[in-house]
């Protein structure tokens, strides 16, 4: 698995058809597949790991290895995914300029009716047609918010996506000034004022005319809503899980500091104290000898967080949805927490008989001096 996610595969070349973005699509669910039958071959390796416990160490760097290079081809399959629909996309809509809106043009060039009623006719064929241009107009504007989005965010196809929509801009520009110049020709003709900007001059333009259509316009305005909203709820979806990704890589962290310290400043003061008993910070001592109930595996838990769990977590940061298996990977060195706990009580006890027949009210602050740091 290894040696295949390595290999740079271009799953999206020559072109956005419908037959390669379905096999696209078929190659991500393979994919997921993949990813889930080689975890439960690991997680029942586990299981019976007596019979090649030489080989567990190996076993799960190399899990990781290919959990690594499963997540950048799946970027790579999603990357070539968006590429190929944005391609099909930007390709629909300069097919419907040349193919609809480029052949009303051309069989209007220069048509102006004989008579009055003629060209009032001619306008409002015009007007009905723009309305047909303004779903592509939609289509347009969102080809060219999400080439911004993808560019934006480093995709691997970038330079294509700007290529694309450069494109798709252009040609729809020059389509919807031609449609403006026949436009303006036809007013002119029946002596009417110029209107200003039309609704097709700019992909960016959202002024309305009179001789629109209110169903139309309200229809359009619906679905751009509707489409706004499907991708807030995703950015908010992506917020969520990048908070809590950010909210547990920022408490792993906090945790290894807190270790840290309570190693640095109980654990290696309680021993450079107890190397010299006479010394005016010296442990009770009652204490001294019992490092092991006091502090339990203290050490093993901050050297497993500080340099494992900590480093694997990071390896999930873009991807917080697979984070889940950085704890089944290993949840077997939590155990050491048993340990720990089971500790803890003989470390309470240890202190409160050690020291509480020595606390008296009126003692109880020389003796708390004597320890260089509270327990």
């Amino acid at each position: 698995l290894e040696k295949e996610y390595r290999r740079e595969d271009d799953w999206c070349g020559g072109g956005g058809s419908s037959e390669k973005s379905q096999t696209i699509v078929q190659l991500i669910a393979k994919h997921h597949q993949q990813k889930e039958a080689f975890l439960k071959a690991c997680t029942l390796a586990r299981r019976t790991a007596e019979t090649f416990l030489n080989m567990l160490v190996k076993l799960v760097a190399q899990e990781s290895h290919v959990l690594q290079f499963w997540t950048k081809r799946k970027k790579s399959l999603d990357h070539c995914q968006q590429f190929v629909l944005f391609e099909k996309s930007a390709k629909q809509a300069i097919e419907w300029i040349h193919n609809t809106g480029d052949t009303y043009l051309s069989s209007r060039t220069n048509l102006v009716g004989k008579t009055h009623e003629d060209t009032e006719n001619l306008l409002k064929e015009h007007n009905e047609f723009r309305g047909t241009a303004k779903e592509t107009r939609e289509r347009v504007k969102l080809l060219s918010e999400l080439a911004k989005s993808l560019v934006d965010k480093g995709h691997a196809h970038a330079s294509s996506i700007q290529q694309w929509v450069t494109s798709v801009n252009n040609r729809y520009n020059d389509f919807s000034n031609r449609m403006d110049s026949y436009r303006e020709q036809l007013e002119q003709s029946l002596g009417m004022s110029v209107q200003g900007i039309s609704d097709t001059s700019s992909v960016s333009t959202t002024s309305t005319d009179r001789h629109s259509d209110p169903s139309l316009e309200a229809k359009l305005v619906s679905t751009s809503i509707s489409s706004r909203e499907m991708n807030e709820e995703k950015r908010k979806s992506a917020r969520r899980k990048e908070f809590i990704m950010a909210e547990l890589m920022q408490t792993e962290r906090s945790y290894v500091k807190d270790l840290e310290t309570c190693i640095t400043v109980f654990l290696g003061e309680f021993r450079n104290a107890g190397t010299n008993s006479n010394a005016p910070n010296a442990p009770p001592q009652a204490l001294m000898g019992r490092e092991r109930i006091l502090f339990g595996n203290i050490e093993e838990i901050f050297n497993f967080h500080q340099k494992i769990f900590l480093r694997e977590l990071e390896k999930y940061e873009s991807c917080p949805e697979d984070v889940g298996h950085c704890f089944v990977t290993w949840a077997s060195k939590f155990d050491m927490y048993v340990h720990y706990c089971e500790n803890k009580t003989l470390s309470n006890d240890l202190i409160v008989n050690m020291l509480a027949p020595t606390l008296t009210i009126s003692n109880i602050g020389t003796k708390l001096s004597t320890l260089c740091q509270p327990i």
